[in-house]
C-alpha cells in the first residue's frame, strides 16, 4: 500500500486533489476545497470531510446529525437498580469507521475527557487520517485499531461504551457487516445500558435500512427508545438507539449545549465567508442548526 500527492496540480471532482493512495479495497483520494479536505473511495460519493483548521468543526451532513448523539447519554444515570453502573464521569467511546476522522474531532471536542476507540478497516484510510487530517494530535486519548469491525470488536470491553459511532461504507453501499446478527450481538454488548448508539445509513437502500432498523430493535433497544433523523437535501438518515428509555426533553436541552459548543466562528472576511457559503450550497450542505435537526427527531417504535 502506497499513496503520494500528484506531481502536478490535477482536480477530482471539481477540487483539486492533494493525494491518492491503494489499498487491496481499492483507491483513496483527498481533495481540498473551501469547506475542507474531503475523502473519497474512487467516485464521487462523499466518505467524509474535514476543516484542518477547526477539526472539531463537522461539515458534512451526516456529521452534524451525528454529533447530535453526544446529546444522548445523561451524565448521570438516574438508575435504581444497583445492578447497573452509572455511566463513567471518563466516557469511552467506539467509532466503526474512520473516514477524515471528523467524528472523532468532534466527540473530542464535545466530550474532553473521554477515551476514543476507533476500529477502520481501511490502512490506506488510517494513513491519510494520521499524515492529512491531524489524527495524531489525539494519540494520547486515541486507541485506533486496524481490522474488520466485526472482528474487532471483541476487544471492547463489555457494556463500556457511552456512545458507539457506526459509518461504514464501500465506494458504493453500505458495509456487508451491517447485515450480519452476529455484529449487532456484539454491539449490544459493549454498548453500556445508559448509553447510544448512532449509525449512518443511505435511505435508498431501503431493504438494507430496514433490516439494520430491525436488528437495532431486536438487539440494541427492545425496551429502550429509537430515533430517526433524516436529511433535508441527501439520502442518508440517522438512527440514535438507546438500550435504556431516554426523557426526549432532555435530549432536546443537552443539544443547546452541543450547539453552542460547535458554533462555527465568523469568517475572517466577506471574501472567505463567500466562497464557504458557494461552495456549502453547491456541496448540499444544510444551514440546520443542530438544536432544529433534534426538533426533527423521528421516534420508532421499539415493538416487532
Amino acid at each position: 500500500m502506497a499513496g503520494r500527492a500528484p506531481r502536478f496540480p490535477t482536480w477530482r471532482y471539481g477540487k483539486r486533489l492533494l493525494w491518492r493512495g491503494y489499498d487491496e479495497w481499492g483507491v483513496v483520494e483527498v481533495v481540498e476545497g473551501h469547506l475542507g479536505r474531503g475523502m473519497h473511495f474512487g467516485s464521487a460519493s462523499l466518505q467524509g470531510r474535514i476543516n484542518r483548521d477547526l477539526p472539531w468543526l463537522p461539515v458534512a451532513e451526516y456529521a452534524i446529525s451525528m454529533s447530535l448523539a453526544a446529546a444522548f447519554p445523561a451524565p448521570i444515570s438516574r438508575t435504581q437498580n444497583k445492578s447497573v453502573l452509572p455511566i463513567s464521569s471518563v466516557p469511552q467511546i467506539c467509532l466503526l469507521g474512520l473516514g477524515t476522522g471528523s467524528l472523532t474531532w468532534t466527540y473530542h471536542h464535545l466530550m474532553p475527557k473521554a477515551q476514543l476507540t476507533v476500529i477502520e478497516l481501511r490502512p490506506a484510510v488510517i494513513e491519510v487520517a494520521q499524515t492529512l487530517f491531524g489524527l495524531e494530535q489525539l494519540s494520547s486519548q486515541l486507541k485506533l485499531i486496524q481490522g474488520d469491525a466485526l472482528e474487532k470488536l471483541s476487544l471492547v470491553p463489555t457494556a463500556s461504551q457511552t456512545l458507539v459511532a457506526i459509518d461504514l461504507f464501500t465506494a458504493n453501499n453500505m458495509a456487508d457487516c451491517l447485515l450480519e446478527p452476529k455484529f449487532w450481538r456484539e454491539l449490544a454488548r459493549i454498548l453500556h445500558p445508559f448509553g447510544v448508539l448512532c449509525i449512518n445509513t443511505w435511505g435508498s437502500r431501503p431493504e438494507a435500512c430496514s433490516k439494520i432498523q430491525a436488528f437495532i430493535q431486536q438487539y440494541i433497544c427492545p425496551a429502550g427508545d429509537l430515533y430517526l433523523l433524516d436529511h433535508l437535501s441527501f439520502t442518508n438518515e440517522i438512527l440514535f438507539a438507546c438500550p435504556h428509555p431516554v426523557d426526549l426533553a432532555d435530549v432536546l436541552k443537552r443539544s443547546s449545549v452541543v450547539e453552542s459548543k460547535l458554533h462555527r466562528p465568523k469568517h475572517t472576511s466577506p471574501r472567505q465567508k463567500k466562497r464557504w457559503d458557494k461552495e456549502a450550497e453547491a456541496a448540499g450542505l444544510s444551514s440546520e442548526s443542530i438544536g432544529q435537526r433534534a426538533q426533527r427527531l423521528q421516534y420508532v417504535t421499539t415493538k416487532l
